[in-house]
């Protein structure tokens, strides 16, 4: 196989590695309170809903836990209006209960039921709600604060930086540059 060929592009993406768990970053949120009101089946779904979500699920299971026991859920009435378009994003939500209408440019453009979330990519992007949502059918949410969640995506760029790094140190076209160019191109 060529340096460009399957190989190549297996070792690239991890395939069959082992991650070096020195270079890991570990996630701190000791000073974000706990949520001490959530049940067991709560619990359950707020796992399984973060072990498929394309951020929080790159966690692992006991810091997922520590998100989850951070979360709050919050029950919302028909009609009630969770998020406006133009306003400020200071939290995202899965839908736990109930029927979300989401509306963008006053135009209905789709239904979220429970297992679907709303306001991650204005959370992550820190730009302005582009979207209203406005709960049809008596529901609750569970919102997630802008500041776990963005602790979370850095602890995940560096452990992915740090994959990187591990990775150019093994193909000998990176081996010539410098430690500091090695981490220019990771990040």
């Amino acid at each position: 196989t060529t340096r460009f060929g399957w190989e190549w592009l297996k070792q690239l993406c991890g395939a069959g590695r082992k991650r070096n768990t020195s270079a890991r970053k570990t996630l701190v949120l000791n000073e974000l309170p706990i949520n001490t009101g959530q049940t067991t089946d709560d619990r359950r779904f707020l796992n399984a809903m973060l072990q498929h979500h394309p951020v929080l699920g790159r966690l692992d299971d006991q810091e997922r836990t520590e998100v989850l026991c951070r979360m709050r859920k919050q029950p919302v009435a028909a009609e009630e209006v969770v998020v406006t378009e133009g306003t400020p994003a200071t939290k995202y939500y899965l839908v736990h209960a109930g029927v979300f209408q989401v509306y963008m440019n006053g135009q209905s453009v789709k239904l979220l039921r429970p297992g679907q979330t709303f306001g991650e990519k204005d959370v992550m992007f820190g730009i302005p709600r582009f979207e209203t949502v406005t709960c049809m059918q008596a529901g609750s949410v569970w919102e997630v604060d802008k500041e776990l969640f963005n602790r979370c995506r850095e602890v995940l760029q560096v452990r992915g930086e740090a994959r990187v790094l591990e990775l150019l140190a093994t193909i000998n076209l990176f081996q010539r540059l410098t430690p500091s160019e090695r981490q220019m191109l990771a990040s």
